[in-house]
């Protein structure tokens, strides 16, 4: 009986590998913790790139911002200075 034991352990340590409490959700993990929780608010400006954040690195650009006639889509709805006329 302390066979059958050994076998479960092996196919455990087989089918489980790294524990996934170590990882992050990055592709190619390396094991190691990059400190970003996944669903913060980097930037501090009450939106995550859960809640539809499309660019979290800066707080003036956000889900309801001000859109600007500056090339980037400052109120992430995926439309770039609408509003402003070409030219």
């Amino acid at each position: 009986m302390r066979i059958l034991p050994s076998i479960l352990i092996s196919l455990y340590l087989v089918a489980c590998g790294e524990d996934p409490k170590n990882l992050d959700s990055n592709a190619g993990d390396t094991g190691e913790d990059s400190g970003v929780v996944v669903g913060a608010d980097v930037d501090g400006d009450g939106w995550s790139e859960t809640d539809g954040d499309c660019n979290d690195a800066d707080d003036a650009i956000f889900p309801g911002a001000e859109e600007l006639c500056d090339g980037i889509d400052n109120n992430c709805n995926a439309s770039i200075d609408e509003g402003y006329n070409d030219g």
